[in-house]
């Protein structure tokens, strides 16, 4: 299928959001990862939000009070269950309205890696965390092959029986998830196609837990690289 006018304005929008983190993460302050999540939101997964679908920080509960670690963006619907906010995206959401949880790197590292699953495993042990779909997704890489970048996250996660973070996308080295069964890898990165299948994924995940009818997908609009939405 044939490039659309809709992935190259969604090529374009990437390539500013990453040249922008780069830029950023020249510079040495403290505030600079934050700038960066900012970034990914802004740029990245805000204007793909189907109806209904909000974006937020902070942590997951669920209905005994258990707490998640500090997520970074949640992806909640919000005719489900309303969060508790203490200003316009930060606050407290209930595990059974979040779809996705999601951390954003400046470098993925193997230590950066660690952590992300540590904190996947703290969401899955929330009472219906194990619904919520966590991401790594990264500006940057240490390692020099996507072979390395994308093993390394499936064999760190090797003695899990499902793995916590479920969903990985570093940009230039490739973008993989579990669909439950097995790890379903996109590693081929022209055009940006690591983060677009990214995006995708995400994107058609949400319209299917909206109860939209699962053949009337955005990613049919943003041809030429398409991925099947994760289960």
């Amino acid at each position: 299928m044939p490039e659309t006018i809709l992935t190259r304005n969604l090529v374009a929008r990437i390539d500013s959001c990453i040249n922008e983190a780069r830029l950023a993460s020249n510079v040495e302050h403290s505030g600079m990862a934050g700038t960066l999540r900012e970034l990914f939101v802004a740029k990245l997964m805000a204007p793909l939000l189907p109806s209904g679908f909000c974006l937020g920080k902070g942590k997951v509960i669920d209905r005994t009070g258990k707490l998640s670690s500090e997520t970074h963006v949640v992806i909640y619907n919000k005719s489900r269950f309303s969060p508790l906010l203490f200003d316009e995206i930060t606050g407290i959401f209930p595990v059974e309205s979040v779809t996705y949880a999601i951390e954003v790197k400046t470098t993925v590292t193997a230590t950066e890696i660690h952590d992300a699953i540590n904190k996947a495993r703290a969401l899955r042990l929330l009472l219906g965390g194990n619904q919520v779909r966590f991401v790594l997704f990264a500006f940057n890489s240490d390692v020099t092959t996507p072979e390395a970048d994308l093993k390394r996250i499936q064999s760190y996660q090797a003695g899990d029986l499902f793995p916590p973070v479920n969903v990985y996308c570093s940009v230039g080295m490739g973008y993989c998830y579990h669909d439950q069964t097995k790890w379903v890898v996109a590693s081929r990165t022209a055009g940006r196609a690591e983060v677009v299948g990214l995006l995708i994924g995400i994107s058609n995940t949400l319209v299917c837990s909206g109860n939209r009818m699962t053949n009337d997908l955005p990613g049919m609009y943003l041809a030429w690289w398409t991925a099947p939405p994760p289960k």
